[in-house]
């Protein structure tokens, strides 16, 4: 009914053509020359109890501040706080929902998802084709809104989703 887990991303990158101020330029990820970097430190918690589901995994590296370069900042006004990639860059996913006894088990959920969109997701762990290239810096990285699956068999569901778009809180 709970789990918990982890994952954490290190690399080395050497740039062959050794920039003099240490960055590679137009490199999403891997941009900065002669450098140990830990880019992704991840802590996940997940559960299904008595239908109640949910999952909320919180991040921290320099992997996160790429991810969420795209969030939109708003401006706060009186009793409304402001919201920027700042804000959100710590979530990899936050979600909660519930399983309806229909059919297999209708489940609806809310919250920040990772994008189905792509061959490649942010999730290092779980991505067969990790590259980081940079066409994987121009996909979705996360959608914020609701979605619905209905399990059609053992290994087949349809899901229905309605999102603010990509990469927007």
């Amino acid at each position: 009914a709970f789990t918990l887990s982890g994952a954490a991303e290190a690399f080395y990158q050497w740039n062959f053509n050794a920039p003099s101020n240490g960055i590679t330029a137009w490199r999403g990820f891997a941009n900065r020359h002669a450098t140990f970097s830990i880019s992704n430190v991840m802590l996940d918690v997940q559960w299904d109890y008595e239908g109640v589901v949910g999952r909320v995994a919180l991040q921290v590296g320099t992997t996160p501040s790429s991810y969420y370069l795209a969030e939109p900042g708003r401006s706060g006004a009186a009793g409304v706080n402001a919201t920027s990639s700042e804000l959100w860059k710590y979530v990899q996913q936050g979600f909660a929902g519930y399983r309806f006894p229909l059919l297999r088990g209708l489940l609806v959920q809310a919250g920040i998802f990772l994008s189905p969109i792509g061959p490649e997701g942010i999730a290092v762990r779980d991505n067969w084709n990790y590259s980081r290239s940079t066409l994987f810096f121009a996909l979705p990285y996360y959608h914020t809104g609701a979605r619905a699956a209905l399990q059609l068999t053992g290994r087949w569901a349809v899901t229905a989703a309605a999102y603010n778009g990509w990469n927007s809180v």
